[in-house]
């Protein structure tokens, strides 16, 4: 009977452990890398919401805007100092600093889309 050299004896071992630290190394690499890319969808979702946010709270400015000139809302007498609906928020100031202290309007618009919560706020002088 021949003696078998300890490498000989033990090939298959090292091939198996090879294999077997070969496929940790490119599990934990799936792994990151799916990782990664939930957080990439995330924040695109997020992205998306924030800018759909944006859209709706410039729309209810746009909005004001057009209650206070197109509608004279404010113009008439005796007129509302407030107005609030969907919101969107106007309120009439005898005295705004950003107005050399005239009288000017405070129109503050709020929306939600998908979790992305965004406001604007806009100050008219008359």
């Amino acid at each position: 009977m021949k003696k078998q050299n300890y490498l000989q004896r033990n090939n298959g071992q090292a091939l198996l452990t090879a294999v077997a630290v070969i496929g940790s190394i490119m599990l934990s690499i799936i792994t990151i890398a799916g990782y990664l890319s939930t957080k990439r969808i995330q924040v695109s979702r997020s992205i998306v919401g924030s800018s759909a946010a944006i859209i709706q709270a410039d729309a209810g400015v746009e909005l004001a805007i057009n209650k206070i000139i197109n509608e004279e809302y404010f113009l008439r007498d005796p007129f509302p100092t407030t107005f609030d609906q969907g919101g969107v928020s106007i309120k009439k100031v005898p005295s705004l600093s950003s107005c050399n202290n005239g009288p000017g309007y405070k129109i503050l618009s709020r929306a939600e889309k998908q979790g992305s919560t965004r406001a604007i706020e806009v100050v008219l002088c008359e």
